[in-house]
């Protein structure tokens, strides 16, 4: 099939408050994967950081008939809410909000679009306890990177993708690169020591 390009989203230019032009932006991002859905292509979403998969993953929904599950592959488990987050950055938060933790609205955009047990995380390695603790409380799937190398990453994916599918109408994948070594991936914002080859 042949490849469509969408559009280029970009914040205003006159906008200084970064949760207003992160929420502006998932909004229309969300209506235009909701649209590539709806005109049978599969959307392909290339963002400068994971904030963009707030908007992403409401626009599938938007468009689907049933449950979807997520394999979200990252280095970091971007489960803090406003409340939690030790850094305020917007990044480390769209997976608790697509899970329904939106202790102070992020995006403007209805949250709770995912049911936790439909999600895995794939290759965390750097978390806070406040995280970890939410994502326990829900229900979340985690595997860290130290139980990919005693298992093998192909086990791993495998477990992720059964979560993902089992009684889902469809299922994606969320790519942080950060996920991989900082030596294979060295423009990342926020990197950490080791990772899954890039390969």
């Amino acid at each position: 099939a042949a490849v469509v390009p969408g559009p280029v989203l970009s914040p205003a230019p006159s906008e200084r408050r970064k949760q207003f032009a992160v929420s502006r932006l998932c909004a229309l991002l969300a209506s235009a994967v909701a649209d590539a859905l709806r005109h049978g292509r599969l959307p392909c979403v290339i963002g400068g950081e994971h904030s963009c998969a707030g908007g992403t993953w409401t626009g599938v929904t938007r468009a689907l008939d049933g449950d979807l599950g997520l394999v979200w592959v990252d280095a970091h488990m971007d489960a803090h809410t406003p409340s939690t987050s030790h850094t305020g950055r917007l990044h480390g938060m769209p997976l608790a909000w697509l899970l329904g933790e939106d202790d102070d609205p992020l995006y403007g955009l209805a949250a709770g679009v995912l049911d936790p047990r439909h999600v895995c995380l794939l290759g965390v390695r750097s978390f806070e306890p406040e995280e970890e603790a939410r994502l326990r409380r829900l229900g979340v799937r985690v595997i860290l990177m130290p139980e990919i190398e005693k298992r093998g990453i192909d086990a791993a994916l495998a477990e992720a993708l059964a979560i993902a599918t089992a009684g889902t109408a469809a299922f994606g994948i969320s790519v942080d690169l950060d996920v991989v070594t900082p030596e294979e991936a060295p423009g990342v914002g926020t990197p950490v020591k080791g990772g899954m080859p890039g390969a």
